[in-house]
């Protein structure tokens, strides 16, 4: 077992990275807000304090995969796509104490946690409501994919700087594979055709207002904005990341990175692609697209759903990201996830090999950071921070 605060001044010794270096969303949201956070969370893996925000946030993508499921083998999909029959599926998995259900309530309120299986219900029966008022259900899909994973291997991009492509070089750097989930990915059969929306669904116990959901949208936006970076200190000198400007600019932990990664996916990876065209010819066999022509996508979008019941406020909120624009700063956004994160981090691992590799950039971030105590020093460790020993990453 390990405090986590002892972990900081006890280990001078940084584990070797596993080649290729593997990265999602979030991964890259923690190495730009602060590379100690990423350290404990992705080198490590140190396992998170238990928090009962996430196992209902897990327990809600659950019912929506389970509920998209059942809509693309029903017989009569029109009646799954419906409140009624997310509601239902929900209260099945409440009620039924079984193995089948990962985050089943049964299990997570035995551990104690402050909600009873009549909250969840309440709060379950909430997040349909507000889905419903807010018009989830207005537009029928012709056929949903649920829970897609990810596995996205990229290599430089030929406009990267020549003096990144010789850092790259002198590493033995030839690629990234990106990974992560897509939760939904939806057809519809439109007079242009088939077209693709991207759902990731967001819990959030935050109360919504307009003014939130314009300022969620700037958030995804700020996502395709370019990194600010410091001007080189020598004329041989690549440009430094600017952390102190990413701590004072928009939230940089509310920056959303995955539906970028996820277009790429549905852009690029042939397997994701066949699985699109396999889900279509089930319902349209007569003019299924050949699984090598790109599917088309009309919308990438981010859909919060709310929790509490009691939250005040609009309850649910679907904010988009507009496909042209993202075609637009994908080279941009790529070349910063080479120099800024693929790049610093290779030559954490080459280079150092010590903890001081992975800097503590201190802002708005520490206060919900679960591993903040870590950076003050082993005399705060307490019983609440012990966690087990953390394997390699």
């Amino acid at each position: 077992m390990t405090y986590i605060p002892a972990v900081a001044p006890a280990l001078t010794h940084v584990p070797s990275l596993r080649q290729p270096l593997q990265l999602s969303a979030s991964s890259v949201n923690r190495w730009l807000t602060c590379p100690r956070q990423y350290f404990y969370e992705n080198r490590l893996r140190v396992q998170r304090p238990l928090e009962t925000g996430p196992d209902f946030g897990n327990w809600v993508h659950q019912v929506f995969a389970e509920w998209m499921h059942r809509y693309s083998l029903a017989p009569d999909p029109i009646s799954h796509f419906a409140p009624p029959a997310l509601l239902a599926v929900g209260m099945e998995a409440l009620h039924t104490p079984t193995d089948a259900w990962a985050y089943s309530p049964w299990g997570i309120v035995q551990r104690q946690t402050p909600l009873t299986l009549l909250d969840w219900q309440t709060q379950w029966q909430a997040c349909v409501r507000d889905l419903t008022t807010q018009g989830f259900f207005a537009r029928r899909p012709l056929c949903m994919l649920p829970e897609y994973g990810i596995s996205l291997e990229l290599t430089p991009p030929d406009t990267l700087l020549p003096a990144l492509q010789h850092a790259f070089a002198a590493l033995s750097i030839s690629g990234v594979r990106v990974t992560g989930r897509i939760d939904a990915l939806w057809a519809f059969d439109t007079p242009q055709g088939i077209v693709w929306w991207v759902l990731d669904l967001k819990t959030s116990a935050a109360t919504h207002t307009s003014q939130k959901s314009e300022t969620r949208q700037a958030h995804l936006a700020a996502a395709l904005e370019p990194l600010p970076v410091l001007p080189p200190s020598d004329n041989d000198a690549l440009p430094v990341l600017d952390r102190a400007a990413l701590q004072t600019g928009s939230a940089l932990a509310l920056r959303q990175y995955q539906l970028p990664f996820y277009a790429l996916a549905v852009w690029q990876d042939a397997r994701l692609q066949a699985a699109m065209a396999s889900a279509i010819d089930k319902v349209l066999p007569k003019i299924t697209p050949s699984p090598l022509t790109p599917p088309v996508l009309e919308t990438l979008a981010l859909q919060y759903v709310r929790t509490p019941a009691d939250s005040k406020g609009i309850g649910s909120i679907q904010v988009a990201l507009p496909v042209e624009r993202l075609q637009q700063a994908l080279p941009g956004l790529l070349a910063d996830l080479w120099q800024h994160v693929v790049l610093p981090i290779a030559q954490a691992d080459a280079t150092s090999q010590t903890l001081s590799a992975f800097p503590v950039m201190p802002g708005k971030a520490c206060d919900l950071c679960v591993f903040a105590l870590a950076c003050e020093g082993p005399s705060l460790a307490t019983e609440d921070t012990l966690v087990e020993d953390a394997a390699d990453d």
